[in-house]
């Protein structure tokens, strides 16, 4: 019995520290005038906190997390776009790597 609450913590540990990590999967950023986009796994997503990307280009290559978001609230002071961009969501950047 003794064994098994030994080896328990140390398990308990590495399954913790595994849940903790951050995946940071490889985007391409999309810019147009319609929105800020990444494309991650061949899907584009529109960038809902697109002041988080304002410093990189049109096809630059990041690693991101982010988190899914119903759709996007627009920006009041901003004109309006009739390019249609088809995109599978909205996402929230959290960081860039």
């Amino acid at each position: 019995m003794r064994f098994i609450k030994i080896l328990t913590v140390p398990v308990m540990m590495l399954l913790a520290g595994c849940a903790a990590q951050q995946s940071y999967p490889t985007a391409t950023v999309v810019k147009n005038c319609s929105g800020t986009y990444l494309t991650i796994k061949g899907e584009d997503y529109k960038v809902c906190n697109r002041d988080m990307l304002e410093n990189y280009t049109e096809g630059s290559t990041i690693n991101v997390v982010y988190k899914d978001l119903d759709k996007c609230t627009p920006p009041k002071d901003e004109y309006v776009c009739l390019l249609y961009h088809p995109h599978k969501g909205a996402i929230q950047i959290l960081e860039v790597k």
